[in-house]
């Protein structure tokens, strides 16, 4: 039967992994608090630049512009 080979310097290996995971997860973290919301945007209007939509079906159309009058009514003019 063969044996698998191990690396000669597991133990340190093994020590080292730990720490490493901690610095990862603290490295992470810290890229979360640097975006706000996750997708890299401080704000609504950063993120909706250059996005357009159009209905493209009668049925999507009519939610739409329903979608639109609500919230027309909601902030006025």
């Amino acid at each position: 039967m063969i044996s698998p080979v191990q690396p000669k310097d597991i133990d340190k290996k093994k020590k080292k992994a730990p720490a490493a995971a901690a610095a990862e997860g603290h490295d992470e973290k810290r890229r979360q608090e640097e975006k706000s919301d996750g997708f890299g945007y401080i704000d609504i209007i950063e993120a909706a630049q250059g996005l357009t939509y159009g209905p493209r079906t009668a049925e999507t159309k009519e939610v739409y512009e329903f979608m639109l009058s609500i919230v027309h009514m909601a902030l006025d003019d």
